[in-house]
């Protein structure tokens, strides 16, 4: 067969490469017209313009390739699973959460780290494995098949109905290639530990237009302490009242706010906001109507001491009357007693000592009218107090065992022996003032005149034997939280005295008033006796 000639195949060539780049000179001949078009006289500089246009062009169909690549190509599987559990919120009490990890069979994962995502304001109580300030936990490595988990204990301080979010994150090392792992949940907070309610008893239709008085108990539910509790009035209340601080709040500790309503010219609405630290953790409201009836008359003043019932005295001209009695000193601290009509005297359970020199209690006259109306009276505030202390001593010698007295001690029959009686009162948290103490000398004992008064007040002692000391005030508010007061005696046991002890001071007996509200106190120490008289 003849060959070809070289002229014969470069043509053949020529035309092969031209019919190939047909295409690519009709898209260059479109390109070129493209640019002669809308680029060249247009701009100043249209080979600028028209290169930056066209890498736009190639990045768009990059990105839109990237993105179907990515939604053709099959992710990996995971290999590890990871569930979040934790109960509904109660804003300020404890809350379990945990997160619990399982390599999946077949993979492995090294350096394992946890990142918890609390929302703002948690307080972490308690983690296991510890958790680190930024909110991570170290697990370690997690072989195929092994679980892991995390447990947190946190309280939360958001008011009820608030959705509260919370997430994490793991991180780790699995076949050399870094995986990460993000999940969460959300729960509500179903309610407060600490709470703001009236109790029940003062759901009524009516209350006066003058004296009316509401209580709100403020309960500290949790099993922990809540700091720097306060009720505040809310917006929307037609009553305003003003900021009341409790302070903190030990576990199960109520406090009552009695809340004066004022004189009213429109049915009374209360709207209130507690908080703990500044954070708001409930919103309460109360209303009612305006009502007037013939109220019980309630002797006054009402005085409630430590250990003793305290006694009300109440007269009232209709019967099915009560007494609602809110004092927060006992453990159910709002009960009720009937009136009969007429004269009724009603003995209250005795209460312990309270923290404050003076505490405040109320009693509330109700009735329920034919229609089944519930109407309240006006308040009535009783006080709380704490003892007032005295106490009386006969000393030989001084706490430092310095000798005081002179002659035989103990005495004997038929000589003179001298001693020093010493009157303290107090230690007293409150301020006190018209303060007297006084006691009767037994016939056969004197006082020699001397007295050791470092507080100083005014003394007496009359022919009768009685001695008295009177001090204008004492109390926290000076800085002088208890009074001294002494003086020295004399006695001569006679030969019938010998084997028996001898009478020297009757009993002591102190009274004063409250600086602040006029409350008396009044306090008594037992009678000061030797010790056994020697022949």
């Amino acid at each position: 067969m003849a060959k070809k000639s070289p002229r014969v195949q470069t043509r053949i060539l020529g035309e092969a490469a031209h019919a190939a780049l047909g295409g690519a000179r009709g898209m260059t001949s479109y390109v070129k017209c493209l640019y002669d078009a809308k680029y060249c006289r247009r701009y100043r500089l249209p080979r600028f313009v028209f290169a930056f246009d066209a890498i736009l062009i190639v990045m768009m169909f990059a990105v839109a390739g990237l993105f179907v690549w990515i939604l053709l190509v099959p992710a990996a599987p995971p290999t590890m699973s990871a569930s979040f559990s934790a109960p509904e919120i109660i804003a300020a009490h404890k809350t379990p959460m945990a997160i619990h990890l399982r390599a999946k069979d077949g993979a492995s994962h090294e350096n394992v780290r946890l990142t918890w995502h609390l929302p703002p304001g948690v307080e972490v109580l308690s983690s296991n494995p510890p958790m680190n300030a930024d909110g991570t936990i170290y697990l370690g490595a997690l072989r195929s098949g092994e679980t892991a988990s995390s447990h947190v204990i946190a309280r939360m301080f958001y008011p009820p109905g608030t959705q509260v979010r919370m997430g994490f994150t793991i991180e780790s090392q699995e076949g050399g290639e870094r995986r990460e792992y993000v999940g969460g949940g959300e729960r509500a907070v179903a309610k407060s530990a600490l709470t703001a309610k009236v109790p029940d008893a003062f759901a009524v239709d009516s209350v006066p237009a003058e004296g009316a008085v509401i209580p709100v108990a403020v309960t500290n539910e949790s099993d922990l302490v809540l700091p720097s509790v306060e009720l505040r009035h809310e917006d929307g209340g037609s009553v305003f009242f003003p900021r009341m601080r409790f302070g903190d709040l030990e576990p199960g500790e109520r406090r009552y706010a009695f809340l004066r309503l004022g004189t009213l010219a429109a049915p009374p609405t209360l709207s209130w906001s507690v908080f703990s630290a500044s954070r708001e953790l409930e919103r309460g409201t109360w209303t009612s109507g305006i009502g007037s009836w013939p109220y019980p008359v309630i002797e006054e003043p009402l005085i409630a001491r430590p250990h003793i019932e305290t006694t009300v005295r109440a007269t009232a001209s209709q019967a099915k009357q009560a007494l609602i009695v809110v004092q927060p000193l006992w453990e159910n601290s709002v009960q009720t007693w009937p009136l009969l009509q007429g004269a009724s005297i009603i003995s209250l359970p005795a209460i312990s000592a309270p923290e404050t020199p003076v505490q405040e209690w109320f009693v509330f006259p109700v009735r329920e009218d034919l229609s089944g109306r519930r109407e309240l009276g006006p308040g009535i505030r009783g006080l709380a107090t704490v003892p007032f202390p005295v106490d009386a001593q006969i000393r030989y010698t001084s706490d430092a065992g310095d000798q005081l007295g002179i002659g035989p001690h103990p005495p004997r029959a038929g000589h003179e022996t001298r001693y020093w009686v010493f009157w303290t009162a107090g230690p007293f948290d409150g301020d006190v003032r018209n303060v007297r103490i006084e006691a009767t000398l037994d016939r056969r004992v004197r006082a020699t005149g001397l007295v050791a008064a470092p507080n100083g007040g005014m003394w007496s002692f009359g022919q009768d034997g009685r001695v008295v000391w009177t001090l204008n005030a004492f109390g926290a508010g000076s800085g002088l939280t208890k009074a001294l007061f002494g003086f020295e005696i004399v006695l001569t046991p006679a030969p019938e005295d010998a084997g028996r002890s001898m009478p020297i001071l009757g009993e002591t007996r102190a009274v004063a008033e409250d600086a602040e509200t006029g409350l008396p106190y009044d306090a008594v120490d037992e009678a000061v006796s030797t010790i056994e008289i020697l022949p």
